[in-house]
């Protein structure tokens, strides 16, 4: 694994890991999407579930992954692919980052077939206030 918090519990990505290894059989030869792609930790769940993946990112130059290229890509501009293209979209700790979100589920909407899946993780805003109140008490 290129990234250590895939078996921290206290981590989004080891919950990921956990859903996909438990959807392996319907993952094989599909034809998945991870945008945005980081350091390719999602990437590599998903190839080792037999998926066929596709990672984009505004940054590819931080992904690690050897033997696939992350290609680039800027949600708003477009991804290039044609339309109903993949089987599911994954964007992971990605979406609180797109400053137009509709715009960014009517991209994911355009690119995904027909009962394909969107899976959709960001952090949580209760787990930030809380994190945020704690900053204040201690000033």
């Amino acid at each position: 694994m290129i990234d250590n918090y895939v078996n921290n519990p206290k981590s989004p990505k080891f919950y990921v890991k956990k859903y996909l290894d438990s959807i392996k059989k319907e993952l094989e030869n599909k034809i998945v999407l991870d945008i945005p792609a980081g350091n390719g930790a999602t990437t590599e769940i998903l190839m080792e579930n037999g998926a066929k993946v596709e990672p984009y990112d505004l940054f590819p130059e931080y992904f690690m992954l050897k033997n696939i290229e992350c290609k680039r890509a800027d949600i708003f501009d477009k991804i290039p692919v044609i339309n109903n293209y993949a089987d599911m979209v994954i964007c992971q700790e990605g979406i609180e980052h797109f400053s137009d979100q509709l715009k960014t589920f009517k991209e994911f909407n355009r690119v995904l077939k027909a009962n394909a899946k969107l899976l959709i993780t960001t952090p949580s805003c209760s787990n930030l206030a809380i994190s945020c109140l704690k900053v204040n008490r201690q000033n």
